[in-house]
């Protein structure tokens, strides 16, 4: 069987040829057949496989052959987020940025951007490569966390430098960028405050409605014949 799982990585053929970059195996295998969406023991499937491992020739084949440039693994992963994190090399980024990839998707576990798994990899010149294909470098993980703070906390002179230099280009330090975003914080406040005012207010209607149906239920109960039944 072509698609045949095997190995210590519970792997088929074709996930062995794009990890070791075997362009021409690859071609082989998916005109006999090979499934390059199938998981493999990691959750990587071929595409995933051939970003993290810099065989651009291969994401390029891929992409092709019909494979989502934006599909996430088991891990929640997309390739362009595999590239800036595990390959140093600007050249598969440069690829996926020309296939109209989604440079901002978070992933789906802890919502890092590709950028902010370039910071955590401390990949500067794909860093450059995303923030000049307009990265949201204001972007924020499941902990509110922004490049430049995972920057500052990897104590990372270059990238703290380059990631404040991005944010001030796009005016993103200006006086007025900085009341617009105070303004939104308390335009937030205030709504969820209204929340649960008006959620408190029904739940309060609800509990009064409700005491007055059993007291009206009551009431005919007790002017129901016959009389001498009534408490």
């Amino acid at each position: 069987m072509v698609d045949q799982l095997g190995g210590d990585l519970n792997s088929t053929p074709l996930h062995w040829a794009t990890r070791q970059g075997h362009l021409t195996m690859v071609v082989q295998l998916l005109k006999y057949g090979s499934d390059p969406s199938l998981i493999d023991g990691e959750g990587c499937s071929c595409v995933h496989l051939a970003a993290q491992f810099g065989h651009t020739s291969i994401v390029a084949y891929l992409i092709a052959k019909g494979q989502d440039v934006d599909m996430m693994d088991q891990n929640g992963m997309t390739p362009l987020m595999w590239a800036a994190y595990r390959t140093h090399s600007v050249d598969p980024t440069r690829l996926l940025l020309t296939f109209n990839v989604s440079v901002n998707l978070g992933d789906k576990y802890h919502k890092n951007t590709a950028l902010h798994w370039a910071v955590l990899a401390g990949n500067t010149t794909v860093i450059t490569l995303l923030l000049d294909s307009n990265s949201n470098v204001d972007a924020q993980n499941i902990k509110g966390e922004t490049p430049l703070d995972l920057a500052k906390q990897r104590k990372n002179v270059w990238m703290v430098n380059h990631l404040q230099e991005a944010r001030q280009a796009k005016g993103y330090d200006s006086p007025g960028y900085l009341k617009k975003l105070k303004m939104d914080k308390v335009d937030t406040m205030e709504e969820t405050e209204w929340t649960y005012t008006s959620m408190q207010a029904h739940k309060h209607t609800r509990a009064h409605t409700h005491s007055y149906t059993y007291s009206r239920k009551h009431a005919r109960l007790c002017v129901t014949p016959p009389l001498s039944l009534c408490v």
